[in-house]
């Protein structure tokens, strides 16, 4: 088997680790063509011959640069899989209702408007297209432990604005088992199992560092992007994942995950 990732970024490293273990060929595009683990391309020099084997597609880049299926969709004829990264923005606000992958999508700025045009894009492709809404990313060298030591961690203040997040270890074994369980069209929510404040959140990882909690700031301090993230509330369900692709959790809520990167600093 043999995987390509359009931006081999974070996710893709992650699963392309475990992809190596189990005998899997693996490449992708990156600007930073210094990585060790897996040959890179330039995304502007990827040639026919590049796909000559390739089973598997990953598309992890922003919407903004997503012209692969018009540039290299032609060449994909005969995979098993591709695997679209796509974000839960594209619910937009549901008042902290939780949301399923049958939600109604109702994005409320830019980010997510852009997410769902991708994803409706890809789908329409005709190609063996997967969809993947993930939650916000934490794991290994980014998450809020670190931002604590280095005074990045922002504790915001928003009664009741709920964010979910996904430890990317539980995108990468998400993303093997769909692999396993090939199903066209399919779209799959990729969050754990408590969804919370960003302000609990932040309050954990300073207790679990033995720090000073970072003093709350109202949300319309924020710079305008970030500020962004804090207009829809929602919890986004993972039961579909653990129903139709049998996954089970390695860190099922943050509380686990922060506790299992604290020896990681």
């Amino acid at each position: 088997m043999h995987l390509f990732c359009f931006g081999y970024g974070y996710v893709a490293r992650f699963l392309s680790k475990k992809l190596l273990s189990l005998g899997w060929k693996v490449n992708g595009t990156s600007r930073n063509q210094d990585l060790q683990d897996v040959d890179l391309f330039n995304y502007d020099e990827v040639s026919k011959g590049t796909f000559q084997d390739i089973t598997h597609v990953l598309i992890s880049i922003p919407p903004d640069g997503d012209d692969v299926l018009e540039r290299y969709g032609h060449y994909f004829q005969s995979i098993k899989w591709l695997g679209y990264l796509s974000a839960t923005s594209v619910y937009g606000d549901h008042a902290g209702n939780w949301v399923t992958e049958e939600s109604e999508t109702k994005p409320i700025e830019s980010r997510g408007e852009n997410r769902l045009r991708s994803e409706k894009k890809w789908l329409n492709s005709k190609l063996p297209v997967h969809v993947f809404r993930l939650a916000g990313i934490y794991g290994p060298g980014r998450n809020l432990l670190i931002d604590l030591q280095l005074n990045k961690a922002r504790n915001v203040q928003k009664e009741g604005h709920f964010f979910s997040r996904i430890h990317v270890e539980d995108i990468s074994n998400i993303l093997f088992s769909s692999m396993q369980k090939i199903k066209p069209g399919e779209v799959y929510n990729c969050a754990d199992d408590l969804p919370t404040t960003q302000s609990e959140v932040v309050v954990y990882a300073a207790k679990l560092l033995n720090v000073s909690v970072p003093k709350l700031v109202e949300v319309s301090s924020l710079p305008g992007y970030v500020q962004s993230f804090y207009l829809g509330s929602k919890k986004v369900s993972n039961v579909k994942v653990k129903r139709d692709l049998g996954v089970s959790l390695i860190y099922p809520n943050y509380k686990v995950g922060l506790e299992m990167l604290k020896p990681l600093l």
